[in-house]
């Protein structure tokens, strides 16, 4: 599960970037919690949901190419931890 966690770490860089791109605005000062957060995301939106179509895209490849293992077990070990991670991604 750690590792689910760290691949959307990425778009909270994205999202605290823009947090701090709304500072250089002369009246985002006045803005309450809320607003100031939905300006970060509208902004955020499109550089999130890229991210998470190219993660979603390599292990949904990476799921369906043959692995090099040389142990048949850890093949579809490898292969079902990227058939979950793909559709983990996709749910978010």
């Amino acid at each position: 599960m750690l590792f689910f966690a760290g691949i959307g770490i990425d778009d909270m860089f994205v999202i605290v970037q823009c947090l701090t791109n709304l500072r250089s605005e002369a009246e985002a000062g006045k803005w309450r919690l809320d607003r100031r957060m939905g300006e970060a995301l509208k902004h955020a939106g499109v550089s999130i949901t890229v991210t998470s179509a190219t993660d979603v895209v390599a292990f949904g490849v990476g799921a369906t190419r043959q692995c090099p293992a040389s142990v048949q077990l850890v093949r579809c070990r490898v292969r079902a931890f990227l058939n979950a991670l793909a559709v983990r991604l996709t749910s978010l």
